[in-house]
């Protein structure tokens, strides 16, 4: 007899533990304190404010040399209590920095004085009382304005917002943010543990009955196994606080999750260890003569100034008619409506495919999950100044008829053809390339969807779980944060995982090879993919029938035709490139290429260390390996049914994507966030279905009908509200950001590309028709130029992409060769550096050539920017020597700052003035390079040495 009474009991008694240990968890974590990080939670703002690293736990909220006062809104959302609470700000004091002042709902709650009684050299940070508040609602709107009473700009540094009780001492708020009282947080390990006992034990129980005393036994184990969880819950509940200001915050784990962590730290230390004392260090240092160790002084800027605001829209305003800064702007509980709204379809659609299959019910429902994840992207999206290195591909396709990234010179700076030849398709037919690039983007969401259902319909033969699993891969974090941002890692993924479907999973195999051949015309790195598949098809996978039998030679000509036919576009594409643009290898993959050095290899291993505890793919690996187990021990007697392949073989893929996304941290991996995961996108997919494919197999395999999707149902909720809850305590784990970031509204997501974009259009008003644009934001300010460019950072330019590794720092990913002779050698008539452009209020007034100069001075001629100049073109003195002059646009909104080559310079002048610009006089700019970079790297190319003059 199968499934009796007596395990539905059982099955409501593991509900009902559940549930109530979950209630006790979230009432002890409602702490007495709780803390916001400000960089994180900060909303609308009058000023472009910055995330910086000052060595915590967490980003500090900086506002530099901006106009006094400023004010932003700081929103904290899930507040825990309600009721009189008591308000604290951790920030930096500095001296005459002034005050900050906090409100609440039109009310000031308080004011801080930021500044200390004596000048400091670095930043001291404070608890400071602000006030008092009442927490009545969920989500708490704070406005923080800044106002400097002694300067003309304000500075700030805030940290945390902390909520406490109105009589909570200063020591104890700070020892809990310190984390020195409770217990470890949540431990999921020990979850894991406990969902895979839960799961062997209930499949157990399912099994024909057993005379009573073997189901006694097997009731109280199951008792056992319930009340162990709740005590687990009710154990990990009792830590207050978030711990902060503690060094263990980037963890705060504990038992098992705690020993995960130290073995996987442990392997990759090693493996850090040893390829350090294998592997060459190929980092190069110039010879620099003493005279030129040293590179100070001022150079001249001349001043210009109109009246008149230029029209400056906004690059993000024009995608989709203003829909992605609606999407951006709206407050939470609209987006949540309709999500809430997608979410009822979604479910609608499965119960009634439940009830009366159709894929017409499953077309509504796999919509909704497609809608959901591009609503979200956009919600998301972000404006890179990489974007427009590709954009210009297509711009170029279709206005000058030539792939390249200029029109008079042919450079291939993308390994992405497919998407860029598709946006170029879309804006010959007349949309607007912004929006044909970002649709691009957005189809890999649509694909990741599509084909996750459609691998997990041919893994687990059951359409309604197919149906929550490509809902959860289209809200999988990596699809959100790169899906509307125009790059090419979703589609490419999807491209992936459709080419797998088709090859192991149908018998349509001629699909999978086509799709498998123009992998590598997706993005040039496919090709590997496509030898790793191609390896497993005909080598791995039959390799014991090939060595028994004598079916082998057919085998090796069906390899041989096969790999013929997903190599073709790869060879043509290498001849191609080859004969067009002089190289067979795209650009960036030769600036990229390392050639396994050293300190590039560690770099590489810590964001490959950072990718996998970002989204926990060491404990997910731990989660799989304790239900396979389960899973083993519940289905190894003779009786039932052999193992269908599916599982074993979605096993293959994901170790296929594993060591395929391995070369890509060999050369230091990815500069851009943890959460987007680039790099590492196509295996996190592929390891989470297979999570899911084998959550169900645990649960449908042996459990029948209702008892065994209420396992799973059950199972799953806790599993995430677990991983919800663990997550709190690991503020940097994806799935935990993600959310924050969704419930955010956002306003400056693409505030960077449009300042870039407006000194672009500038640029393109005043300059001759064929001036060349330099600098190292590539390639943002060259595309609304309209001018043909030449890019610092090097994966543009060929000159720059072969140069030696010259990094500013050992291992550094962004900054890894110099090419600060390819300026002498080529010209450019426009340079303009790291951070050409400031917005604020530069209203007219009678000091305004002396505010300026400040603000020149004190944001475009920083320390940084100036060191990554000299990095960049060599010293200012060189560029003096080359005919460069500087000028400096002021305008009622913003300031630009270039170098104009004495070829262009009278005649953009000219320009200038033409346009309004009247000339305000002259002003030096006095700098100082750091000592670590002038004795390090030569200020200019070998021919202008001479011309340079000894500093003091």
């Amino acid at each position: 007899m199968r499934t009796p009474k007596s395990n539905w009991m059982i099955f409501i008694a593991f509900l009902i533990c559940n549930a109530v240990g979950f209630g006790w968890l979230h009432g002890l974590l409602k702490s007495d304190i709780q803390a916001f990080v400000v960089s994180q939670n900060y909303g609308a703002a009058s000023l472009e404010l910055q995330a910086i690293d000052r060595g915590l736990a967490f980003k500090v909220l900086f506002a530099n040399n901006v106009p006094s006062p400023f004010s932003f809104e700081a929103r904290l959302n899930e507040v825990p209590s309600t009721g009189r609470r008591a308000l604290w700000l951790y920030a930096a004091q500095a001296t005459d920095h002034g005050q900050l002042t906090i409100e609440h709902q039109g009310r000031t709650v308080g004011v801080v004085d930021n500044h200390l009684k004596k000048q400091v050299d670095a930043p001291v940070y404070k608890l400071s009382r602000v006030g008092e508040l009442e927490t009545d609602r969920r989500a708490v709107a704070l406005q923080i304005t800044g106002r400097s009473n002694t300067l003309p700009r304000h500075y700030a540094e805030v940290g945390l917002l902390v909520l406490a009780p109105t009589d909570m001492a200063e020591t104890a708020v700070l020892a809990s943010l310190r984390g020195q009282t409770g217990a470890p947080a949540t431990d999921l390990g020990t979850l894991f543990l406990l969902l895979a006992l839960a799961g062997v034990t209930l499949l157990i129980l399912n099994r024909e009955a057993r005379p009573g005393q073997s189901a006694r036994i097997m009731s109280a184990t199951v008792l056992l196994v319930l009340a162990g969880s709740t005590s687990a819950y009710f154990w990990a509940g009792k830590t207050p606080s978030q711990p902060w200001l503690g060094t263990d915050h980037g963890s705060g784990r504990g038992g098992i999750e705690q020993s995960v962590d130290a073995s996987f730290n442990q392997i990759v230390s090693a493996i850090d260890h040893l390829q350090g004392q294998v592997l060459p260090n190929r980092e190069v240092h110039d010879e620099v003569p003493l005279a030129l160790r040293s590179s100070q002084g001022t150079f001249v800027t001349e001043l210009y100034r109109s009246e008149k605001t230029m029209p400056q829209a906004s690059v993000s305003e024009g995608i989709f008619a203003g829909a992605m800064v609606t999407v951006q702007k709206s407050p939470f509980h609209r987006l949540g409506a309709v999500l809430g709204l997608l979410g009822a379809v979604l479910l609608g659609s499965m119960a009634l495919d439940r009830w009366k299959p159709s894929p017409w019910y499953a077309g509504v429902a796999l919509s909704a999950s497609c809608t959901a994840s591009a609503l979200l992207s956009l919600r998301l999206s972000q404006g890179w100044d990489e974007f427009f290195i590709n954009l210009r591909h297509a711009y170029m396709l279709i206005h000058e008829g030539s792939y390249s990234i200029n029109a008079g010179q042919m450079t291939e700076a993308s390994v992405d053809f497919i998407p860029l030849a598709v946006t170029a398709a879309l804006g010959g037919l007349g949309a607007d390339l912004v929006n044909a690039f970002v649709t691009v983007s957005l189809l890999g969401n649509v694909g990741v969807v599509l084909f996750s259902y459609l691998i997990m319909k041919a893994v687990t033969q059951d359409r309604t779980w197919s149906l929550v699993a490509a809902a959860l891969m289209g809200l999988y974090p990596n699809v959100l944060w790169v899906g509307a941002s125009g790059f090419s890692a979703v589609l490419f993924s999807a491209w992936i995982l459709a080419a797998s479907y088709f090859l192991l999973f149908t018998p349509r195999r001629h699909w999978g090879l086509a799709l498998l051949a123009t992998l590598t015309l997706v993005r040039t790195e496919g090709v590997l993919f496509a030898a790793l598949l191609m390896f497993y098809l005909h080598a791995f996978q039959p390799w014991l029938m090939l060595v028994r039998t004598r079916i082998w030679q057919p085998a090796v000509r069906r390899l041989f035709a096969e790999g013929a036919v997903v190599l073709a576009p790869f060879i043509g594409s290498l001849v191609v490139r080859y004969t067009v643009f002089g190289h067979a290898i795209p650009n960036p993959v030769t600036f990229k290429n390392t050639g396994l050095d050293s300190a590039y290899l560690s770099a590489g291993l810590a964001r490959f260390t950072e990718m996998v505890t970002t989204h926990d793919i060491h404990l997910t690996v731990m989660l799989m390996a304790l239900l396979a187990a389960a899973h083993w021990s519940a289905f190894r007697s003779k009786e039932r049914a052999p193992e269908p392949t599916g599982l074993r073989t979605l096993t293959a893929l994901s170790l296929l994507t594993f060591v395929f996304i391995l070369p890509y941290f060999l050369g230091g991996g990815d500069w851009f966030p943890a959460l987007w995961n680039r790099y590492g996108m196509p295996f996190n997919l592929v390891l989470t279905l297979l999570l899911l494919a084998l959550l169900h197999r645990v649960f449908m395999r042996g459990l029948t009908g209702g008892l065994g999707w209420a396992g799973l149902t059950v199972s799953c909720l806790v599993l995430a509200l677990g991983c919800e809850l663990s997550a709190r305590f690991r503020p940097m784990n994806s799935f935990h950001r993600t959310w924050q970031e969704i419930q955010k509204v956002h306003t400056a997501n693409w505030n960077r590309v449009d300042k870039l974009a407006s000194l672009g259009r500038f640029l393109n008003a005043t300059l001759p028709a064929d001036a060349v644009v330099s600098s190292p934001e590539e390639a943002t300010i060259m595309y609304f130029a309209q001018r043909e460019m030449m890019g610092l950072l090097g994966v543009s330019t060929p000159e720059i992409a072969a140069m030696p590794f010259q990094p500013m720092k050992p291992g550094d990913i962004l900054h890894r060769r110099r090419g600060h002779t390819a300026v002498f050698h080529q010209r450019p008539d426009v340079l303009a550096l790291f951070e050409p452009t400031i917005e604020g209020d530069f209203a007219d007034g009678p000091d305004l050539e002396v505010k300026t100069l400040q603000v020149l001075q004190a944001g475009i001629f920083s320390q940084l920017t100036v060191d990554i100049a000299y990095y960049r073109v060599g010293s200012f003195q060189a560029l003096e020597a080359m005919g460069y002059k500087h000028l400096t646009i002021s305008m009622p909104d913003r300031l630009f700052s270039v170098f104009v080559n004495k070829t262009v310079f009278d005649a953009t002048v000219k320009q200038l003035q033409a346009s309004g610009f009247q000339r305000l006089g002259t002003g030096k700019v006095t700098y100082a390079v750091s000592p670590e970079l002038t004795g390090k790297y030569v200020p200019a190319a070998t021919e202008l040495m001479g011309h340079l003059k000894e500093q003091p």
